[in-house]
């Protein structure tokens, strides 16, 4: 069987420029991204002083004889949870 091609068949026309849509959807995932990116540096940083602060209450009460347990545990946790937070928002 013989085909028939079409001149005017969608494979023979020129590419088309990029409409304007296209580009305000991406200005809009670059905006997007750009306060992602913010709030995760923000959150990263949290959890960098949350950790920061735990190591140095820890440093204090170690000599001493109070507990300290509860202290490490949970502002570590908490600085690792926060730094982890800010790292999927940035990436």
């Amino acid at each position: 069987m013989n085909t028939v091609q079409n001149p005017d068949s969608d494979h023979n026309r020129p590419e088309q420029p990029l409409s304007v849509e296209s580009s305000s959807s991406e200005a809009l995932a670059k905006a997007k991204h750009a306060q992602r990116f913010s709030r995760g540096v923000k959150w990263i940083g949290a959890g960098a002083l949350t950790l920061l602060f735990s190591f140095g209450i820890n440093f204090l009460l170690f000599q001493s004889s109070d507990d300290f347990c509860t202290v490490m545990y949970v502002m570590t946790s908490a600085g690792a949870l926060c730094c982890l937070k800010g790292m999927t928002d940035i990436f």
